[in-house]
């Protein structure tokens, strides 16, 4: 279930095994698989023919040429296990099946963004490290293990620092620093599973995960969400290399100082989220714990763990529909204290315009990704909202559509969220003027409301004026927005 805001950080889950074999192979691919059996054996014989011919004085010119040769070798390995993961990759699609293949594949074809020199050169020389089956060098475990914090100094005596940052069910975070570079390598482990259908459901989930850094990747190198640089795969352990951010989680509005700054966080975030959006990627548990805050203009969003991404287009179904409805898996809401969970989401948003009935009246058939993309922008504009804003949002969005059931017996929950994304400009408006009254850019634009179906409002009729004894019975309402 969704954690409440402050609660300690877990990773999701998302384990996933290695491929299983394929059944069968066009001659291509067989031999292929023979050449790159052979190489390894070939470059032993190689390395110990030239160790057996050098001389002492020329002992380090042939050690530079057999490791040149080494290298060259490596190259050629590497091409054609690209080549052989291709063809595996082209027939995982024909038989509808997702493997590592095709991870790999999709890992290969993601956009790479720009990473500092020193990131990519440490990157390397793990590559070179942990690929080498020469030298005796450092493996992934004694590289990556359970240890806070280490030094580790690879064979041409240069050394980095090795920082383990968390760690969850899906994999472990790293912080590495490298000559004054810091970046970041998640090392994800790849059991096998008991049974296909897991097997198959758990590779989903990490095409998932690699699907949504593509999608973000093409938003640059301003992207409020982390980017990703590269990987390395070796047998059942996959690391991603991608930036480091130097913030801390937000946790709270009240942690940013000054009203000003406040606006900047609050219109940063709708900016975010419109930015995910577009991608048809929703976030559905958007708290300040997953907003790094470095300070009021520079924030990325993380732990897209619960994201849905949207697309028809996808040969596999790592990502939903844009039809498809989703039910809401947990007992709490926003009732219970989860205020990041929009409170239509606990009641699968009511009927959502469905003449169908259900099984439990106040309950929907799910919620669509509109709906939840509504979800993602109530969860920005509560956690920005002061106490009095925060009272007006539950009362009109919440408290008024379950006494309005209770009292008809009709579920109007569908109506809400029409009713949010209306009032959504207003709502923008009064909490960007609340926080900073003299700022320049305070409506939303015009390609947002499109984007959403954003209706203008009816002009509420003007009120009539009001006699001496209305004014000496009136009371404050400290409920007004």
């Amino acid at each position: 279930m969704p954690r409440k805001q402050g609660s300690r950080r877990h990773l999701s889950s998302r384990k996933v095994k290695s491929t299983p074999s394929l059944r069968s192979k066009s001659k291509s691919v067989k031999v292929l698989d023979e050449l790159a059996k052979s190489l390894p054996t070939v470059m032993k014989k190689m390395k110990s023919k030239s160790k057996s011919k050098s001389k002492p004085k020329s002992k380090s010119k042939s050690i530079k040429k057999i490791d040149h040769k080494i290298e060259t070798l490596n190259e050629k390995i590497s091409k054609l296990e690209r080549q052989l993961s291709e063809q595996r990759h082209l027939k995982n699609i024909e038989q509808h099946e997702i493997g590592i293949d095709s991870i790999l594949h999709a890992l290969d074809e993601l956009k790479v963004t720009k990473e500092d020199t020193l990131s990519k050169e440490l990157f390397d020389k793990l590559r070179v490290e942990l690929s080498n089956p020469f030298k005796k060098t450092m493996g992934i475990h004694e590289i990556f293990d359970k240890k806070r914090y280490k030094k580790l100094t690879f064979s041409d005596n240069t050394s980095f620092y090795i920082y383990r940052v968390a760690s969850g069910a899906d994999g472990t975070v790293y912080r590495c620093v490298y000559k004054g570079a810091t970046t970041a390598i998640k090392l994800i482990q790849i059991p096998q599973r008991s049974t296909d259908k897991k097997q198959m459901e758990s590779y989903k989930e990490l095409m998932k995960e690699i699907y949504l850094l593509s999608q973000f990747n093409t938003l640059g190198d301003d992207s409020p969400f982390l980017r990703y640089h590269n990987y390395y795969f070796e047998k059942n352990h996959l690391l991603i290399m991608m930036e480091f951010f130097e913030g801390e989680e937000l946790q709270s509005i009240s942690r940013v100082r000054s009203n000003k700054e406040k606006y900047n966080v609050f219109t940063f975030l709708m900016n975010a989220v419109f930015q995910m959006h577009k991608l048809n990627i929703v976030h559905t548990d958007l708290h300040f714990g997953n907003v790094l805050y470095k300070n009021d203009v520079d924030m990325k969003v993380i732990d897209m763990g619960r994201a849905i991404c949207y697309n028809d287009e996808v040969k596999h179904n790592y990502c939903s529909k844009k039809d498809k409805k989703i039910k809401y898996e947990w007992p709490a809401g926003f009732s219970e204290g989860y205020s990041q969970i929009a409170p239509w989401r606990k009641y699968n948003c009511g009927k959502s315009m469905s003449n169908t009935p259900t099984s439990k009246p106040f309950l929907g058939h799910g919620c669509g990704m509109r709906d939840l993309m509504a979800g993602d922008l109530w969860a920005v504009i509560y956690a920005c909202s002061p106490s009095v804003y925060r009272n007006y949002l539950s009362k009109e969005f919440h408290k008024k559509v379950k006494q309005n059931y209770r009292v008809t017996g009709k579920n109007t929950w569908d109506l809400a969220i029409n009713q949010f994304f209306n009032n959504l400009p207003h709502l923008y408006r009064d909490l960007c003027l609340h926080y900073h009254p003299k700022a320049k850019y305070f409506e939303l634009e015009d390609d947002f409301k499109k984007f959403y179906g954003i209706q203008e409002l009816e002009p509420e009729p003007e009120p009539e004026p009001e006699t001496e004894s209305d004014v000496e019975n009136s009371d404050d309402d400290e409920d007004a927005f």
